[in-house]
């Protein structure tokens, strides 16, 4: 997933930030899945763009998928 709450109940992009910048919030902060609330990692690899994912075993439905591109996920969030 491309988007989630911080542990100030924000809406977290991490599209939004430096590499660098998303090493220290995962450092500091905790994330939560829009749609069930559990805690999900925030993934930084070199391959795929910043995201945020379950921790295995998870119960959530995964019925939250953006599965858009960012500028489309921007427009949705402009809406907000």
């Amino acid at each position: 997933m491309l988007i989630a709450y911080n542990n100030q109940q924000q809406l977290f992009l991490p599209y939004q930030y430096t590499r660098k910048a998303l090493q220290r919030y995962r450092r500091q902060m905790k994330f939560f899945c829009p749609q069930c609330l559990e805690q999900v990692q925030l993934k930084i690899g070199n391959y795929n763009i910043p995201h945020f994912a379950h921790f295995t075993k998870n119960q959530c439905s995964q019925l939250f998928a953006e599965g858009e591109s960012t500028l489309h996920l921007q427009g949705k969030i402009q809406l907000l």
